[in-house]
């Protein structure tokens, strides 16, 4: 599913002050295609997805004994629970604030959204390095139900980039007195101002085109 509407990247692309431009049922497939392609893009981009999952079961590999990376982030966690011995039964459930917290403290540029677990100091419960760990909740970087509205925003601005590409040999666009080009095949300043505080360090890709 793509973070922008179809309907939105369609009023987004008129010039018409009176609503949407015609658009063929060609176009409208292709419409969509750029948007999932600037969905794509931006978990790219940000090492993200900004889509919700609820009461969803995930297992990671825990890579040492206090803290447990995530990805995707989540936002409530209903259990987590380890396999101590690799027979996959998941016998040691640890209770969260007593055996572990959610990190970070304070989550920015919105609140409730934590990448990771980290065993609390006075826990006597650990990971097990090199062994499963599966936690169930809700996953995903959303905000009321969505994308925040800046994801939402980038992602209409990049399907629309990926739009006008259509008519742009090599990249390049022309003006209207023929002597003024534009090359869309540099990264968008405005895409990527938008999705910066988004970018999740260590797992991050390259710059949005």
């Amino acid at each position: 599913m793509s973070y922008a509407d179809l309907t939105l990247l369609k009023f987004h692309l008129s010039s018409s002050a009176d609503g949407v431009a015609n658009f063929t049922a060609e176009d409208t497939v292709l419409l969509q295609r750029c948007l999932d392609a600037a969905t794509l893009q931006i978990e790219q981009y940000t090492g993200r997805t900004f889509r919700a999952e609820t009461a969803a079961t995930k297992y990671f590999v825990a890579s040492c004994y206090d803290s447990l990376n995530l990805q995707p982030d989540i936002r409530t966690v209903t259990s987590v629970t380890v396999d101590d011995d690799g027979d996959l039964t998941y016998g040691t459930t640890l209770t969260a604030n007593t055996d572990y917290w959610l990190m970070p403290v304070q989550s920015w540029p919105d609140s409730g959204i934590y990448s990771q677990i980290t065993i609390a100091p006075r826990s006597s419960k650990a990971f097990s390095p090199g062994y499963r760990v599966r936690v169930i909740g809700d996953w995903g970087y959303v905000v009321n139900g969505e994308a925040p509205s800046p994801v939402i925003e980038a992602c209409l601005l990049q399907a629309a980039r990926l739009w006008s590409r259509r008519g742009a040999p090599l990249g390049i666009v022309g003006g209207i007195d023929l002597t003024t080009f534009t090359r869309i095949t540099k990264a968008d300043s405005d895409v990527e101002l938008l999705l910066k505080p988004y970018r999740a360090m260590g797992r991050v890709g390259a710059a949005v085109y």
